[in-house]
């Protein structure tokens, strides 16, 4: 069941309040797996960020030569 379907306007706060939640979580429980991945993805994200010129360029055929970007 769709509970904030119709409630477009606390999207923003919602996936907020989520993320939090979920850094609370890895932080409290397992801080060396959110360490390593936070380091990891950033990595990943300043690559894609680098293959695309700031997503700029996100064409398919850079994506299918950069399919590593893709999960990022």
């Amino acid at each position: 069941m769709p509970v904030n379907l119709n409630k477009t306007h606390q999207w923003k706060a919602d996936v907020a309040l989520s993320v939090d939640m979920y850094n609370d979580w890895f932080i409290n429980f397992a801080p060396d797996a959110f360490r390593s991945t936070r380091i990891k993805t950033t990595q990943d994200v300043e690559v894609a960020l680098h293959a695309t010129g700031n997503l700029t360029d996100v064409r398919p055929q850079l994506l299918r030569e950069h399919p590593d970007i893709l999960p990022t």
